[in-house]
């Protein structure tokens, strides 16, 4: 349900008077010495009316604020304990799976070094037939020996799922060699470019960046 807030008739009476000034403030042009000072006093009093508008609106907000920190502060511990308590138990799971994940790929390995190594024995087997003259059998064995080599072995995963909760799968990186990244991937530092320009006052060139100043006012 929104809540209404309800303003104070001096408060409305502010919100009224910034919304009078700023609409007058759309079609003002600044054509003469004369304007341009008049232009310079509306700045100063459009100044003083924001401090005083937003005064009034800390004056509602602080409070509201206060409340909602202390409320946060309130949950904080217990919350930041529960999120550690589910990071540990993550963390063990994702180490659990790895475990399991790395078991079944070295025997995948294993088993497919035993069919490598069993292709082979078939592969000189089908070598001492030819030589015999046997030559079915040999093509036989030939053909058997690259069953073994075309077949991988594969071993069924054996963690299971636990229903309610999703597996994501997210690719990191790291660099280790910046000069090898290609240009294409490559951000210019523009904190370090801003902090010399302001330095140098433009005075140092840098190639592949335009140097320019921009004026603006400070009320």
């Amino acid at each position: 349900m929104e809540q209404t807030i309800e303003l104070k008739p001096e408060q409305k009476q502010l919100i009224k008077r910034a919304e009078d000034l700023s609409g007058e403030m759309q079609t003002f042009v600044v054509a003469s010495q004369s304007d341009f000072d008049k232009a310079g006093m509306f700045l100063i009093n459009i100044k003083e009316q924001y401090k005083i508008l937003e005064e009034e609106r800390f004056s509602i907000t602080r409070p509201v604020n206060e409340s909602i920190n202390k409320i946060i502060a309130l949950f904080a511990v217990p919350l930041n304990k529960l999120s550690k308590a589910k990071s540990i138990l993550s963390g063990a799971r994702i180490k659990y799976q790895q475990i399991q994940e790395d078991k079944r790929r070295q025997e995948e390995a294993r088993l497919a070094d035993l069919q490598r190594k069993e292709a082979e024995r078939l592969a000189k087997l089908a070598e001492k037939a030819e030589k015999k003259g046997n030559h079915e059998k040999a093509g036989e064995l030939i053909q058997q020996a690259q069953e073994k080599e075309a077949i991988k072995p594969i071993v069924p995963i054996q963690v299971q799922k636990t229903k309610g909760i999703k597996m994501r799968k997210d690719w990191k990186f790291e660099i280790i060699d910046a000069t090898a990244i290609p240009r294409e991937y490559m951000i210019p530092d523009e904190k370090t470019i801003g902090a010399i320009v302001r330095a140098t006052k433009g005075t140092k060139t840098i190639p592949g960046v335009r140097i320019y100043k921009k004026i603006s006012e400070a009320v």
